[in-house]
C-alpha cells in the first residue's frame, strides 16, 4: 500500500529543504523529470556575474541555434504570445509610447528608411490597409488634415510651392501616363463632371477676360508642341491680361463684340501669320515676334478664311522656305540676324 503513494515532495540538493514539485523545473533528463536544484536556488545561482558573462558567451557562439529555438517556440506558442504581448501593452500602454517615441526621435533617418524598405517591398499591402483604414476613418483623417494644415498656414503654403517647383516636370509626366493607360476613365469621368457644371462652364466662358484667356493659352499650347511646360502664357510675353483685353477691344469695329468673339463670329488673327514663324521655344525671338501685341487684332471669322496664311505680297506662308521666311520678316524691320547666321552658316 505505501509503494503506491505517489511523493509530493522533493528535497533540494542546493539548499537541502525538503519542497512541493511545483518549486523545481521540469527536466527530461531526471529520473523524477524534474531539476534537483529549486527554483529559488537556481534563480540566486543564475542571477551572478559569472553566470550572466557565461550565457551572454554561449549565446554569441550559438547564435543561430538560438534564434532558431525562438523561432520555433514562438511558432507553438503564437497564440499565448499574441495574448501576452496585448495584456502587456494595456498594462504598460503610456511606458512603451514614450519609450517609442524616445527612440523614434533619436534614430529618425533609420526609421524612415526602414519604413520606406517595407512600404516598396509590399506595394499592395500598404495600399490595401490605407484604403482600409482611409475608409474607416474619412472624416476624422480630414478633420485632423485640415487643422494640421492651418495651423502652420504661410509654412505649408510655401511648401507647396517649392514642392510644385521642384516635381513639375516628374508630376506632368505622371499625369500624361495615366492618361494613356486609363484613357476610357479619364474621359468618363470628364463628361461627367462635364455635364454636372454644364451651366457653370458656359457661364465661365461668357465672361470675356475668361474666354480670351483659354483662347490665347490653348493656342500658345498648339504652337509650342509641348515646350509650354504648363506655364501660364502670360509669363512667356511682354503684357497682361489686361493689356490684351484693352489691345483687342480698342480695335473692334461696328458690329463686333466680345460675345460673338466668345461664340466664334470673330476670332483673334494675327496679322503675320503663324505658319511665317518656325519656333520651338517661347524663348525664341520668332515667338516673341508672332505673339507680339501688334501683331494680334480681332477679325471676322469669314475674313479670316479668306485671309488664311496668304501675306501681302500674295505668297503664301507654308509653301515659303526658312531663309525666305527669316528675309521677309527681317524686310519689316525685325532683328533676326542670328536666325540668318544659322541657316547661311
Amino acid at each position: 500500500m505505501e509503494e503506491n503513494i505517489v511523493k509530493c515532495e522533493k528535497i533540494c540538493k542546493k539548499c537541502l529543504i525538503e519542497k512541493d514539485y511545483s518549486e523545481f523545473n521540469k527536466a527530461k533528463g531526471a529520473k523524477d523529470k524534474h531539476h534537483p536544484w529549486c527554483k529559488g536556488c537556481l534563480k540566486e545561482r543564475n542571477n551572478t556575474e559569472s553566470a550572466k558573462a557565461k550565457r551572454k558567451e554561449w549565446k554569441r557562439k550559438n547564435k543561430d541555434r538560438v534564434n532558431e529555438q525562438l523561432k520555433q517556440y514562438k511558432k507553438r506558442h503564437a497564440e499565448k504570445q499574441t495574448i501576452y504581448r496585448k495584456k502587456y501593452y494595456d498594462k504598460n500602454r503610456e511606458k512603451i509610447l514614450k519609450r517609442y517615441k524616445n527612440d523614434l526621435i533619436k534614430n529618425k533617418d533609420k526609421y524612415h528608411q526602414k519604413a520606406k524598405i517595407y512600404r516598396e517591398n509590399n506595394k499592395d499591402k500598404t495600399q490595401a490597409a490605407w484604403k482600409k483604414y482611409y475608409e474607416t476613418h474619412e472624416e476624422e483623417l480630414k478633420i485632423k488634415r485640415k487643422q494640421k494644415y492651418w495651423k502652420d498656414i504661410n509654412k505649408n503654403r510655401e511648401k507647396q510651392r517649392v514642392r510644385a517647383k521642384r516635381d513639375r516636370e516628374k508630376r506632368r509626366l505622371m499625369k500624361i501616363e495615366y492618361r494613356n493607360n486609363n484613357r476610357e476613365k479619364v474621359n468618363a469621368t470628364r463628361r461627367k463632371y462635364g455635364e454636372k457644371n454644364r451651366d457653370k462652364f458656359l457661364k465661365q466662358y461668357r465672361e470675356p477676360k475668361r474666354n480670351l484667356d483659354a483662347r490665347i493659352s490653348s493656342f500658345m499650347r498648339q504652337c509650342l508642341k509641348g515646350n509650354k511646360a504648363g506655364r501660364r502664357w502670360e509669363s512667356l510675353v511682354n503684357y497682361s491680361l489686361d493689356e490684351l483685353y484693352q489691345h483687342i477691344e480698342s480695335q473692334f469695329t461696328e458690329g463686333m463684340t466680345w460675345e460673338k468673339l466668345s461664340q466664334g463670329e470673330i476670332v483673334i488673327d494675327h496679322i503675320l501669320p503663324r505658319e511665317l514663324f518656325e519656333y520651338k521655344y517661347p524663348e525664341e525671338e520668332q515667338f516673341k515676334i508672332c505673339w507680339s501685341l501688334k501683331n494680334l487684332r480681332p477679325l471676322w471669322f469669314e475674313n479670316n478664311s479668306k485671309k488664311s496664311d496668304f501675306l501681302p505680297d500674295g505668297r503664301q506662308a507654308r509653301h515659303l522656305m526658312s531663309e525666305e521666311k527669316i528675309e521677309y520678316l527681317i524686310s519689316l524691320g525685325h532683328n533676326l540676324i542670328k536666325e540668318k547666321e544659322l541657316i547661311y552658316g
